[in-house]
């Protein structure tokens, strides 16, 4: 009915709403330089100046200010208030909304030609998101917990966890893998591709006591932790020292 549509943004992904964080982050620039508590709690003294000064300010890709886009008109003092004039006059009413009609159609045509140009540039600094279907087992990338201890050296991913569903827009939903539950509260979360990786699984041949990662499937910068077979481990940087720790210092 009122043309609105429903988008809910997955875990730890700021960009599912990249408007309201690029206004977020106007809005924090200029509150740091507003207050003048030294701890800085009085920024909500500040924000209606701000908010003016903000819908008075030249749109970089509308090149036309929101109030204007709004109105059809910039704010101006008491003395030149054109509401006024509006209401009391109907023929400038009219061309008021003319006016407006056409500053909003020439933003909307602004604004999708800047988002053809953020998406180019988007799509050559980044390679295309790996695709995953129900079933696969995944790792997500851990988010900052306030423990009091140092995380440094936990590991960065946690899992696996099942792919349930492959949602819109590089997103999918992952829960705990049937049977394999760590608490009470079963998992269940959508996660972005991008805080996520394969889970890396490797086979042992029955045969030899080596293992095999033909069949192994990991990203980039996660190696399965052997050496290719028929590979010395002489002259390897610290080779001997990862053999002697292997075979127990035999």
């Amino acid at each position: 009915e009122h043309q609105i549509n429903h988008i809910k943004n997955a875990t730890a992904t700021p960009r599912a709403n990249g408007q309201v964080e690029r206004q977020n982050q106007t809005l924090l620039t200029a509150l740091t330089t507003m207050y003048e508590d030294e701890d800085g709690k009085d920024w909500d003294k500040r924000l209606k100046q701000i908010q003016f000064a903000l819908n008075d300010l030249q749109h970089g890709t509308t090149k036309t200010s929101a109030h204007q886009l709004l109105f059809g008109y910039n704010p101006r003092n008491a003395l030149q208030n054109q509401l006024v004039l509006a209401l009391t006059n109907e023929e400038y009413e009219v061309d008021l909304d003319e006016t407006r009609a056409m500053l909003r159609e020439d933003a909307l045509v602004k604004i999708g030609q800047q988002q053809l140009r953020d998406k180019r540039r988007f799509d050559n600094k980044h390679k295309p998101p790996r695709r995953y279907e129900e079933g696969d087992l995944v790792m997500v990338k851990r988010g900052p917990i306030a423990t009091g201890q140092s995380r440094k050296l936990t590991p960065k991913y946690g899992g696996p966890y099942q792919v349930a569903a492959v949602l819109q827009n590089d997103r999918y939903l992952l829960t705990d893998i049937p049977g394999a539950e760590r608490s009470q509260r079963k998992f269940n979360s959508v996660y972005a591709t991008d805080n996520m990786k394969p889970w890396c699984t490797l086979t042992t041949s029955s045969d030899e006591d080596t293992t095999d990662s033909s069949e192994a499937e990991c990203d980039e910068g996660t190696p399965p932790l052997m050496y290719e077979e028929g590979t010395p481990l002489e002259g390897r940087a610290g080779a001997g020292d990862r053999d002697e720790r292997m075979t127990g210092g035999e």
